[in-house]
């Protein structure tokens, strides 16, 4: 996850900076990072809850697709909304209107953060030159107005659930729990943790976790949807799979996901063909050692880059294929990821937020196949599998639509 802040950590390291930012904390930001996965993993563990506010968000999904009646439409937008909705219960414990202004307001400016190509690909540019940080650039005033005005958002929202907290009740959202660890820090009396848990910090931990938690994930949603469109064959038989092990008077849930490993497999191969992030976000060696033969001294930066290892073909036979059979075994079984995937990095400082990833992908997913088809508009081919990069990679805008499926006669 990052934040400008990291952003400015990680150039100040590559540039020889003196900025102070997480990435150069040592121990320090290790205990931020874990104090906040620590208060999302005990989120999460709360399956009734997590279910219950993906499968609104899946129901309302739904009822936005009917509305459509099998004619084109583009996904991107309500695929955006519902899993920013998603963020927002997990974070503030409620879903914003999508007529909110603020919450309209923090999805365009997320959105303008990761997708604008030229602000990116300068500020990507310029981190490796010392100097930079003395120029007056157009990248980085704008990605400080854009961040300043995202903080101010999540300010005020942190400062609502600060007033409505109650630590009588049990904690429902990351904001009551953050403030609860906040809280019990303070009686135990423990500086660096009542340091870590201040205001700014807790409002950097909140913008991480929209910042990778929601545009990430809608943009995966809408590859998938677009391979799918593609590849009507793999549709089909996930949709057998989803008859097969759930019908179609439910909607499926996490105890079914075991049993559909088909749709699983095909969601791999969804992010692994998509590369999301085609390299991680910098990170810095510890101490000497060697890679390859090569010596890396202690704090060289390094990027590890993810694309390159999914579609190696000495690690993935024909790695431009959409082949999700790939991940499963002559019993039709997922088999164990191989550590050759790698959407979410990998290591102890891999993606803090991949379960919630990965519980979002699979319940949007399975409910919307399980009751509709995406086909191309009538007459045309199926969209092109392009994409643009910006700090992720997102798919061209296109056009899709969503017939409902026939009854099982």
């Amino acid at each position: 996850m990052f934040s400008l802040q990291y952003v400015k950590a990680c150039s100040s390291i590559v540039t020889g900076g003196k900025d102070i930012g997480f990435a150069n904390y040592g121990p320090a930001w290790k205990l931020h990072r874990k104090l906040f996965v620590t208060a999302l993993r005990l989120f999460l563990k709360d399956t009734p809850l997590v279910e219950q506010i993906v499968g609104e968000e899946s129901e309302r999904l739904l009822k936005y697709i009917a509305g459509q009646n099998g004619k084109p439409f583009n996904p991107s937008k309500i695929l955006a909304v519902c899993v920013a909705n998603v963020i927002c219960s997990v974070t503030f414990g409620k879903r914003f209107n999508s007529s909110h202004p603020d919450f309209d307001r923090l999805l365009e400016l997320i959105h303008r953060a990761f997708n604008e190509f030229e602000i990116n690909n300068e500020a990507k540019l310029w981190d490796f030159f010392p100097f930079a940080k003395y120029l007056p650039l157009k990248c980085y005033s704008e990605f400080s107005a854009i961040y300043d005005e995202i903080f101010a958002i999540i300010r005020k929202q942190l400062k609502k659930g600060e007033e409505a907290f109650d630590p009588n009740q049990p904690t429902r959202d990351l904001i009551g729990g953050l403030i609860k660890a906040r809280n019990e820090a303070q009686v135990e009396n423990t500086e660096e943790k009542v340091a870590l848990l201040s205001d700014d910090y807790m409002i950097n931990t909140i913008a991480d976790m929209f910042s990778a938690g929601y545009e990430t994930t809608s943009m995966t949603l809408n590859w998938a949807v677009l391979y799918f469109t593609n590849f009507p064959d793999i549709q089909s038989k996930i949709q057998q799979e989803l008859d097969d092990v759930v019908g179609r008077d439910k909607l499926p849930t996490l105890e079914d996901r075991p049993n559909l490993s088909l749709l699983q497999a095909a969601t791999m191969e969804v992010q692994r063909l998509a590369n999301i992030a085609d390299s991680a976000i910098p990170h810095y060696t510890m101490k000497d050692t060697t890679l390859c033969g090569y010596r890396v001294p202690k704090n060289t930066v390094v990027f590890p880059d993810l694309e390159s290892v999914h579609l190696d073909p000495t690690l993935y036979e024909n790695p431009g294929d959409f082949n999700p059979y790939r991940y499963l075994d002559n019993d039709g079984k997922l088999s164990p990821s191989p550590g050759n995937w790698l959407p979410f990095s990998a290591g102890r400082r891999s993606c803090a937020g991949k379960s919630l990833a990965k519980v979002e992908l699979f319940l949007f997913l399975s409910a919307v196949l399980q009751k509709y088809t995406f086909v191309s508009e009538e007459g045309k081919k199926p969209p092109k599998i392009e994409g643009k990069v910006g700090f992720t990679k997102s798919p061209l805008p296109y056009m899709v639509c969503a017939v409902k499926r026939k009854a099982n006669v």
